[in-house]
């Protein structure tokens, strides 16, 4: 093989073993597995870090316990109710589109009808930023 192919090779596996190797929360993927029985419910954000949202939305799955009833718990998004934004998806995982986030932190609260609280802080950045970069500099 001449130095040109074992050079493609390379760059293939390399490719193929990164590819492997990158996790996704993409709705897609399959459910992470449930809480032990007695536990609060897991919050996750999908749609980037819970640090680094922008846009004023996130896409979040909520994991409950097993034997829990997801359509038993309340979901507050800064003590304001968004249960409906949430619903249990053809692929079984309880799902919603979290809007209408304030500039800054935002906490999301999830509470079992046991009484179990979860708390999650997403904090939201403007638009056109900055998210990690810092202040824009103004002419």
């Amino acid at each position: 093989m001449n130095r040109k192919a074992w050079l493609w090779v390379a760059m293939a596996a390399a490719w193929g073993i990164g590819a492997t190797a990158c996790g996704s929360n993409s709705p897609d993927t399959p459910a992470a597995p449930a809480p032990v029985s007695g536990e609060a419910a897991l919050i996750k954000v999908l749609s980037n870090r819970a640090d680094l949202i922008s846009g004023d939305d996130a896409l979040v799955e909520l994991v409950f316990p097993q034997g829990v009833e997801a359509s038993a718990a309340t979901v507050t998004l800064n003590g304001t109710p968004v249960t409906a934004m949430f619903a249990r998806r053809a692929n079984g995982r309880v799902m919603g589109l979290v809007t209408g986030l304030a500039l800054g932190h935002n906490t999301l609260t999830v509470t079992t009808a046991g009484g179990k609280v979860t708390h999650s802080t997403l904090i939201n950045f403007p638009n056109g930023g900055p998210v990690f970069s810092g202040p824009q500099i103004q002419p």
